[in-house]
């Protein structure tokens, strides 16, 4: 039975970890300039606690900037735990300091 529980919570966590990296693929580019020319997909994933990285073309063409608007507001719209959330793992990459922020989001990633 305790072994079925961790399957259980391992699965869970698995899960959680994937939801993390999915989000991370998603916002970043949203938050920072020229994010996956600063960080490798396979390190973002490796941080996230997965090997297989996401698939991202190299060299990451920025989003349209319509895209980049809708992003932007699809972020502003998270609960703000979660916007913490995505932020302090930028914060906390290695390649933190080199990130370049977008200037539409300088209040958000401010505020954090």
């Amino acid at each position: 039975q305790l072994l079925a529980e961790i399957a259980k919570l391992q699965q869970q966590r698995d899960a959680l970890r994937a939801g993390d990296l999915e989000r991370l693929v998603s916002y970043l580019p949203a938050l920072y300039k020229h994010f996956f020319a600063t960080v490798a997909p396979a390190d973002l994933a490796l941080l996230c606690g997965r090997v297989e990285p996401p698939v991202i073309p190299n060299p990451w063409p920025e989003p349209a900037p319509e895209t980049l608007r809708r992003l932007q507001a699809d972020f502003r719209a998270l609960p703000p735990d979660v916007q913490a959330q995505i932020i302090q793992m930028a914060k906390g990459l290695p390649q933190a300091k080199q990130l370049v922020r977008r200037a539409e989001m300088s209040d958000c990633l401010e505020s954090w």
